[in-house]
């Protein structure tokens, strides 16, 4: 990365050794330094497919066994997960903290748990509804 403030006051972020375009931050207005994309409309996107590819078939297949395990226990934290599957806590399951660790890796946090932290609301309080009734009512109620 290199720094230019005396002509254009940007950063560069040089990426050609590796194949990509290099990229520039010019400073805005208020001192904030932005990156202004190309028209060419790149986007990067990280996949599950391309989280796979520094792990074998087999540790993979593992790991995605984690998973469904992971979903089906409602998505504890990952760490409980982890001692839930070391100490044995699911009867014939032999995945370990690795497996589980490795499946954090490929797919990442939990969609669901995210979604499930996020949405609630918070319930709003009904107005009372105290009503009068007659004392021959309350009597018969007693009985």
């Amino acid at each position: 990365m290199t720094v230019n403030s005396e002509d254009s006051n940007t950063f560069v972020v040089h990426r050609s050794c590796h194949g990509l375009p290099d990229l520039m931050f010019v400073m805005h207005e208020y001192g904030l330094h932005v990156l202004k994309w190309s028209d060419e409309g790149n986007t990067f996107v990280q996949t599950v497919e391309e989280n796979k590819i520094p792990y074998t078939k087999v540790q993979v297949a593992r790991a995605t066994k984690a998973r469904k395990y992971y979903d089906a226990l409602l998505c504890p934290n990952s760490k409980d997960f982890g001692n839930i599957l070391n100490l044995g806590g699911i009867r014939g399951c032999d995945l370990t903290k690795e497996d589980a660790d490795i499946s954090f890796k490929i797919f990442g946090p939990s969609v669901t748990k995210g979604k499930g932290n996020t949405t609630r609301q918070v319930a709003k309080l009904s107005p009372s509804s105290i009503v009068r009734t007659k004392e021959e009512m309350v009597i018969w109620c007693r009985c």
